[in-house]
């Protein structure tokens, strides 16, 4: 996962700084945001940041990853695959009609994995009269129900699985699945933009670690180096991906802005600050099950303006990550 952050810029705004990249006041100092909100511009940021730090590296395996990295950052899709539209399809028509169980039951008809996820689900909740057809496990569902199992089957799709890290791209997406249901619970009544950023969040991640499976004939790049690299550019990469998968404007200044709601367009930083919250609540939540030092969960009490009381939060992140393990280990 990546190092908390988010507590200031060391008196500096975007405008002022130049690079691609914010150096945020966290913990330990490395987490970083975008300087721009133009896709353009923070792509030839990242690109002349990329090819100045391979010039100073020496280690063959290291200059291969940044090799990597390189291309795909040049690429159009930045390498990664495409994000599952079932989903935001499914978004846009309970938003525009919550009466469509028609249409709403001919898209899901089209996603075998989506299929499967509703049969399931419904086969739970049903008491003694199980459902018929896809139609009518729709309805015993609910729209909420059905919205969430859509985005979670995003999580299980190409785009989490990285070759070489799988038990690094696992837990980015638990730790999605979690932030996106405590920043859901805390800003839109768990459905809407508010889940979806906190989903994806971390998903800049995945292009790093893609690139570092991709040394072909030399070592893998020091762990070291991924993980500074993750630090620096995973926001900037993560606005990116929002753009390149034409993601809701607002879900991609949660991706680039999570660590530092200041920095975003004043129309997001509320978004933001709380998948900033949502973010720490959930390393808050798993430093208690490991008796780990509480650095994010001093780091949540610090985070001004938040619509619900910090001990709230973490006790719901506590009850979520219980939950959440719970449901990993049954898969």
């Amino acid at each position: 996962m990546s190092r908390y952050g988010g507590y200031g810029t060391k008196g500096k705004r975007p405008e002022d700084l130049r690079g691609g990249v914010i150096e945020i006041e966290d913990p330990d100092d490395r987490v970083q945001s975008p300087t721009t909100f133009r896709p353009d511009k923070l792509r030839r940021d990242l690109i002349q940041d990329l090819r100045s730090r391979k010039g100073r590296e020496s280690d063959r395996a290291n200059q291969a990853f940044y090799d990597a990295l390189l291309r795909a950052v040049q690429q159009k899709d930045l390498g990664v695959p495409p994000f599952p539209t079932t989903a935001l399809k499914l978004d846009e028509l309970i938003r525009k009609d919550k009466e469509a169980t028609g249409r709403l039951t001919t898209l899901v008809d089209k996603d075998p994995a989506l299929v499967k996820a509703v049969w399931a689900a419904a086969r739970k909740v049903a008491d003694d009269k199980q459902p018929k057809t896809l139609e009518q496990a729709i309805k015993l569902l609910g729209l909420d129900r059905l919205w969430k199992i859509s985005f979670r089957i995003t999580t299980e799709s190409p785009v989490f699985r990285v070759r070489g890290h799988e038990e690094k791209s696992d837990e980015i997406r638990t730790h999605g699945i979690l932030v996106a249901r405590i920043a859901g619970w805390m800003g839109d009544h768990g459905r809407g933009v508010h889940y979806i950023s906190g989903l994806l969040h971390d998903v800049g991640q995945l292009v790093i670690l893609h690139a570092a499976g991709k040394t072909r004939g030399v070592r893998r790049p020091e762990v070291e180096l991924v993980n500074n690299l993750i630090d620096q550019h995973h926001t900037a990469l993560g606005l990116l991906i929002g753009r390149v998968w034409r993601l809701p404007k607002s879900v991609s200044m949660g991706l680039g802005f999570h660590h530092h709601p200041g920095a975003a367009p004043s129309d997001y930083r509320g978004l933001c600050k709380i998948l900033q919250a949502a973010d720490l609540a959930a390393h808050a939540a798993s430093e208690r099950r490991r008796r780990a030092t509480p650095v994010a969960e001093t780091a949540l009490r610090n985070v001004r303006g938040l619509p619900l009381p910090h001990k709230d939060i973490l006790e719901r992140a506590m009850r979520l990550d219980q939950v959440i393990r719970g449901e990993h280990r049954a898969a």
